[in-house]
C-alpha cells in the first residue's frame, strides 16, 4: 500500500518568462532513494548563449559545443550536444519520475520552489494532467526559513546547480529549520560517529552537537550526509 513520504526535488532549467525549459532534474525521496535524469532536448542553443547557465549549470553535464551554422556576417553560433549518461527525452521522464514514485503518495518539497513545480508539471502537460495521487503543490522551504525567524543556513559546500546535489542539500535545509521550529523530533544518529543528535540535520552551535564534535556552525548532516566531510558517508 503506498505511503505518504517527502520527496525533496530541484530542477536546473532556462527561463524566458514565457516558459521554464528544465534542463535537468534531481529527486530524494524521504527515505533515501534518488533519481536523477538530465534533459537531451532542451533547447541547447539558447542555453549556449546563456552565461550564467553555461559558467553554473553546464559543467556537471556532459556535453559537447560545436558551430551550428554562421550568421551572414561571419559571426560563428555555437550550439551544444548532450552526451550525458543520464540524459532522456522529457516524454521519456515522465515514465521514470512515474516509476520512481509509484509505491508512495509524494509530498513534494524545494527550495524556492515555485519554478520547479511549473517544471515538473510540464513534462505531464497541464497541472490538472498530473497524475491523481501528485499533489498540484510543492512546499516551499524558503517558507520554512521565514516561519523560523531567517535564520543563518547551512551553506552547500559542493554540488551547486547540480540538480541531484541540490535536491540532497534540500533535507539538510528541511532538517536544519524543522529543528528550530520543532526542536527535538526525530532524534536519530550522527553519521560521522553513531551519536545522537537532533532531526537527521543540521547540528546548530547552541546544541553542542555530538560528543565527536560533529556539531557546529559549519557541520551538518542529512542522513547519511556529511557536510563536514562534503560527501555522502
Amino acid at each position: 500500500m503506498a505511503k505518504p513520504i517527502r520527496v525533496f526535488y530541484d530542477f536546473e532549467f532556462l527561463e524566458d518568462h514565457k516558459h521554464v525549459d528544465p534542463i535537468s532534474r534531481g529527486m530524494v525521496r524521504g527515505d533515501g532513494c534518488e533519481l536523477y535524469l538530465v534533459f537531451s532536448d532542451f533547447d541547447t542553443l539558447a542555453v549556449a548563449r546563456h552565461e550564467w547557465l553555461m559558467k553554473n549549470v553546464m559543467p556537471s553535464i556532459a556535453h559537447e559545443e560545436y558551430t551550428s551554422h554562421v550568421t551572414g556576417m561571419g559571426t560563428p553560433v555555437k550550439d551544444l550536444y548532450i552526451t550525458d549518461e543520464d540524459a532522456v527525452l522529457k516524454s521519456e521522464a515522465r515514465a521514470y519520475i512515474m516509476e520512481f514514485l509509484e509505491d508512495i503518495w509524494p509530498e513534494f518539497w524545494a527550495w524556492y520552489g515555485a519554478y520547479d513545480h511549473v517544471a515538473l508539471c510540464g513534462l505531464f502537460g497541464r497541472m490538472v494532467d498530473l497524475p491523481g495521487k501528485f499533489p498540484m503543490f510543492t512546499n516551499d522551504i524558503r517558507q520554512l526559513y521565514k516561519r523560523a525567524g531567517n535564520p543563518e543556513m547551512p551553506k552547500q559546500p559542493s554540488g551547486l546547480h547540480n540538480a541531484l546535489e541540490d535536491a540532497r542539500f534540500n533535507i539538510v535545509r528541511y532538517n536544519y529549520l524543522m529543528n528550530i521550529l520543532e526542536p527535538g523530533t526525530d532524534a536519530t544518529k550522527c553519521a560521522g560517529c553513531g551519536d545522537t543528535y537532533v532531526n537527521g540535520g543540521y547540528v546548530p552551535e547552541t546544541e553542542g552537537g555530538c560528543r565527536s564534535g560533529h556539531g557546529g556552525a559549519v557541520e551538518a548532516y542529512s542522513q547519511a550526509y556529511c557536510v563536514k566531510k562534503q560527501r555522502y558517508v
